[in-house]
């Protein structure tokens, strides 16, 4: 529903991806955005640290419970007690260790927070328990029309899609009636607010969670490298319905999307 009139494009979405989670999933969901591939080489290079002080940990633990272990020694076979050398190289080495970790992570946070001259900007407003999507700037040019978003339509737990089979991948609780259409390899400006309770909107893939607050503004800018179907859903509890507050975005090459902008966004 709500795909482009052009078979080929719907076509090549579908040969792409469909990036939902899949049962047991213990990796990343393939990457959509700089953000997320960030993330990943970060996670690794602090899981690498991690290796390695866990190993280095239990051999200091294990030479510990050697050394001075009494029922197997009369007396310690280290007489070691204090040593301001030892103090030291273990206050220094963790500070270093977490100068390596801290270098890249606040790196990677004012990156995500730089946003450069959006083409696009678009609002998501979380109500319970939906999604509420007003497109605005590159709208309103090519309508000629005044007033900042013009286009807005509600996105909803699709009714007939309970259970959906998507390549493979099972999108149960995840697929809305409406797509919330995104351009590709364009900088975009995402606002997000929300009307009632907090909400919090998330997707895996682009590497963006985003909370929702009554009466304040968040933002991030996003450049979506690829096309697909990408699946997200509200991850701040906001009530009852919570878990059916799902996140469905539709990245189309940027001809199909001004066609979907000017001609068919009734059908989003």
């Amino acid at each position: 529903m709500g795909l482009p009139s052009d078979p080929m494009c719907f076509a090549l979405i579908k040969d792409i991806v469909s990036d939902a989670p899949f049962y047991a999933q213990k990796s990343f969901q393939d990457t959509a955005t700089e953000f997320l591939e960030s993330m990943i080489d970060l996670h690794h290079d602090v899981f690498g640290y991690l290796v390695i002080i866990s190993f280095f940990v239990s051999y200091i633990l294990g030479q510990t419970i050697y050394l001075f272990w009494e029922n197997a020694h009369n007396r310690p076979i280290s007489d070691i007690r204090y040593n301001t050398q030892i103090e030291i190289v273990w206050t220094v080495i963790p500070t270093i260790v977490l100068f390596f970790i801290a270098i890249p992570s606040f790196s990677l946070i004012y990156a995500m927070e730089e946003l450069l001259w959006p083409s696009l900007t678009v609002r998501a407003v979380g109500s319970q328990w939906f999604w509420n999507y007003e497109y605005g700037d590159l709208y309103n040019k090519l309508t000629t029309w005044a007033g900042p978003f013009l286009l807005k339509f509600q996105s909803n737990l699709s009714p007939d899609d309970v259970v959906l089979e998507d390549l493979g991948k099972s999108t149960r609780l995840l697929t809305a009636d409406r797509w919330f259409v995104l351009p590709e390899e364009l900088q975009i400006r995402l606002l997000v607010t929300a009307q009632d309770v907090l909400h919090s909107w998330t997707v895996p893939s682009f590497g963006v969670k985003i909370d929702g607050c009554p009466g304040r503004l968040n933002q991030v800018g996003l450049v979506l490298k690829r096309l697909g179907l990408f699946y997200g859903q509200c991850s701040e509890i906001c009530g009852v319905n919570h878990g059916f507050m799902p996140i469905a975005v539709k990245v189309l090459p940027v001809t199909y999307y001004l066609n979907w902008l000017t001609h068919g966004f009734v059908n989003a």
